[in-house]
């Protein structure tokens, strides 16, 4: 996650002017789609099945009409940095997910690490919780492997 971040830290300027053929931005562009609800859903606790993903085209639709009536395109500032933001979002957030994860010992998912962190801080429970798909095999393999002591 923090090698995609470096890359689309590295091409905004690229996305910004109108160059989208490039097939790594859509490519990214729809791994963090995908990615928005459970990072969202998992990462704060929340329900919202896919209601983000929903907002997110909705903005993107909105950002292309007033792209296009502002600056005669419809890819542009306004869409570009709409897309660099949903990126950059959950890129960073798993990043930074991982990572905790990785120092605090997160059990289950690692999406779940911030709220993990922000409970221990409160001295209050957080809830664990499997990460989505498959990977909730490993998840489930950790919890006998190495039950809390």
């Amino acid at each position: 996650m923090i090698y995609l971040t470096i890359v689309v830290i590295d091409n905004y300027p690229r996305y910004l002017n109108g160059e989208v053929n490039d097939a790594m931005l859509w490519f990214l562009v729809f791994l963090a789609l995908n990615l928005l609800p459970p990072v969202i859903n998992i990462g704060f606790g929340v329900n919202l099945k896919s209601q983000p993903q929903w907002w997110f085209i909705l903005a993107f639709f909105i950002s292309v009409y007033i792209g296009y009536l502002v600056e005669g395109t419809g890819w542009g500032l306004v869409s570009g940095s709409l897309v660099i933001a949903l990126l950059l979002y959950v890129f960073i957030h798993l990043a930074v997910s991982f990572l905790l994860a990785a120092v605090l010992a997160t059990p289950g998912c690692e999406m779940r690490s911030i709220p993990h962190l922000i409970a221990l801080i409160s001295k209050k429970d957080a809830s664990e919780h499997y990460c989505p798909g498959y990977i909730d095999n490993v998840d489930r393999w950790e919890r006998k492997t190495f039950p809390k002591g």
